[in-house]
């Protein structure tokens, strides 16, 4: 694959210097809620130089990484063709593989991809959507989280009809059930229970995306940054065959839960502190 001409860079110099000179204008606004990252599109738009070039950038700079990774079975086939390695192992290779590393997609990682992430501190943006769009496989949400790999929650808003995040929490829940039980049945695969419920969709959509980003944000805790919503449901929509007082507590706060993840009402945003909605 060759980019063309009007999306390249110069050469690889070109590009790393272009790089450093967003870090250091990003860094000179003094924001704490602005910060740089470095952004190799991914392997098949980029070239060793420019890959190894960003890779020595972030350790210079600290700055964190976020690429697109084993997305699509294209992908997949392209940096195995090019490098002999998988997408996940490549990276490494460049030096881009780092602690909060944030890997798009990845709906193509196996157990070796698995290891490096969680062993490098790295992980992956799950972007269900998207990946119902344009990513051949789904991406095994469970999985990856029982292998200690740190998952957050995207939308990757130039992928599918909403870049909502509550959304993409909802369609987080709909994809795993269908990783589960398969699609076609005359030739069903049941991979056991790999779904994840809507508590597990919101924690990668909070805190799960704080950790694999390494921000002090995505939970309501002392030393975390306030970024809040206020979110009403309505509950006269119905009545219920079985009385709340007669259900186990973690159940009603599960359905409740469910019911604000699938149609939210957001009436106030904070971010750090401050009311912007």
């Amino acid at each position: 694959m060759v980019p063309p001409e009007w999306y390249r860079d110069a050469d690889a110099d070109a590009a790393v210097s272009a790089s450093r000179r967003s870090i250091d204008e990003i860094r000179g606004l003094g924001s704490s809620l602005v910060q740089p990252i470095i952004t190799p599109r991914f392997i098949p738009a980029c070239s060793d130089a420019a890959l190894a070039g960003l890779g020595e950038l972030a350790a210079d700079t600290g700055v964190t990484v976020q690429t697109h990774a084993a997305e699509s079975d294209w992908q997949h086939g392209a940096v195995m063709e090019r490098t002999g390695l998988r997408d996940v192992h490549a990276l490494e290779s460049f030096g881009l593989l780092r602690d909060h590393t944030v890997l798009a997609h990845g709906t193509h990682v196996d157990a070796s991809d698995l290891s490096r992430l969680a062993a490098t501190g790295a992980g992956v943006s799950h972007c269900p959507l998207s990946n119902s769009y344009f990513a051949n496989a789904v991406f095994p949400a469970r999985r990856v989280l029982d292998a200690g790999v740190r998952v957050g929650l995207g939308t990757d808003v130039a992928g599918g009809p909403s870049a909502s995040l509550w959304h993409n929490a909802a369609h987080a829940v709909t994809v795993s059930r269908m990783l589960s039980d398969g699609v076609d049945p005359d030739g069903a695969v049941h991979r056991g229970d790999v779904r994840i419920d809507a508590a597990t969709a919101m924690w990668m959509a909070t805190s799960g995306g704080a950790e694999l980003v390494g921000l002090p944000v995505g939970l309501l805790a002392i030393g975390r940054r306030f970024d809040a919503l206020q979110v009403v449901v309505d509950d006269r929509s119905g009545v219920r065959s079985v009385s709340p007082e007669s259900r186990a507590h973690d159940d009603i706060a599960a359905e409740w839960l469910e019911r604000v993840m699938r149609a939210p009402d957001v009436r106030a945003v904070w971010v750090d502190g401050i009311a912007v909605v």
